[in-house]
């Protein structure tokens, strides 16, 4: 087996072969383009927010809680009503996009933005018109099933879903430089363990330095000329 590599030694071994690893590189890259460009279904995301606020006096009693301390925990609990089966059902038979309610369950998306009271709503699909739509009708529904169940507080759309114009994957830039890093990766990382698996002798130092002998002699390559055949 080889010595261990060292920067030299691997650029000896990598720099004869730069044709080849760029070959592999680039096919890599063209392969992973082509794959994310017309086999990867594109999905769309669209999404919308909602401000939860409630009266603290009513709600919770005995607590001293500020205005936007009372809407982080509202949200957290309104975010786990919206989720419910009873709710998407509802939301379901309004869309009239012919998905039953556990279909939209799964497209949908409900969290809480971190430290504040607002409820980002997001819905994908791989149709831009149903992301758009199911997204809306869920914003529009949640003020009056949360007010129905919770009694006190509300909600507040503060921005409406938009008609997503391009797809949130596959990022096709992404999955390009991706493969091309992959590429390029593996053809180096193949080369460097060839030389590190390969156990043949290819100068007579190497045979001097593993066997701990001296060389008595080599035998010299003679190159036949063409007339001399």
């Amino acid at each position: 087996m080889n010595e261990e590599f060292s920067f030299s030694r691997i650029l000896a071994i990598l720099l004869p072969k730069w044709p080849l690893i760029l070959i592999v590189t680039l096919l890599t890259g063209i392969a992973s383009f082509l794959y994310s460009m017309f086999l990867i279904t594109p999905v769309y995301q669209a999404g919308g927010t909602l401000y939860i606020s409630g009266d603290t006096d009513q709600i919770i009693r005995d607590v001293n809680l500020s205005d936007l301390m009372l809407s982080q925990e509202l949200a957290k609990t309104y975010g786990q009503i919206l989720s419910s089966n009873t709710f998407f059902k509802d939301v379901a038979q309004k869309s009239g996009t012919g998905y039953d309610y556990d279909q939209i369950q799964k497209m949908t998306t409900i969290t809480n933005v971190e430290e504040t009271g607002i409820l980002y709503v997001s819905v994908i699909n791989t149709d831009p018109v149903v992301a758009y739509k199911l997204t809306n009708c869920i914003l529009e529904n949640a003020p009056a099933e949360l007010e129905r169940i919770v009694v006190r507080g509300t909600a507040t759309v503060i921005d409406p879903a938009e008609l997503p114009e391009k797809p949130a994957s596959p990022s096709i830039p992404k999955n390009t430089l991706l493969g091309l890093f992959l590429g390029g990766f593996l053809a180096v990382a193949a080369l460097l363990l060839r030389d590190l698996l390969d156990s043949t002798f290819k100068t007579a130092e190497q045979v001097e330095k593993d066997f701990g002998i001296p060389i008595l002699g080599t035998i010299p390559t003679i190159e036949v000329s063409q007339s001399a055949r």
